[in-house]
C-alpha cells in the first residue's frame, strides 16, 4: 500500500492486481496486474503518518494490524475460498 505525495490518492494491492483509491473524489480504478511486492516495512515513515493522517488514528491501526495478520498463506486461501475450493 502506498499514498500519493499529496495524499489524494491510495494504491493498493489485492488478489494480484493493484487499485487506487482517489479519496477526495472516493473513487476506485483498477491499474492493472500488480508488480512484485516489496519485503516487509516497504512504507517509508513519512507515507505511514501520511496514511495515519488521511485514515485516522483508528482506521489505521486496523489497517496495520491486518497487515500483521494477513501472509502468504492467507492470501492463498481466500482465493481458494472465493474459487469454492477449501483451503
Amino acid at each position: 500500500m502506498s499514498m500519493s505525495d499529496d495524499a489524494g490518492k491510495l494504491k493498493f494491492v489485492a488478489d494480484q492486481w493493484q487499485f487506487e483509491y482517489d479519496l477526495r473524489g472516493e473513487t476506485l480504478a483498477k491499474l492493472g496486474k500488480a508488480p512484485p511486492m516489496p519485503g516487509p516495512g516497504a512504507n517509508s515513515p513519512e507515507q505511514l503518518q501520511k496514511m495515519r493522517e488521511v485514515l485516522g488514528e483508528e482506521r489505521f491501526r486496523e489497517f496495520m494490524e491486518k497487515q500483521k495478520e494477513t501472509g502468504p498463506e492467507e492470501g492463498e486461501n481466500r482465493r481458494r475460498r472465493l474459487r469454492g475450493r477449501k483451503p
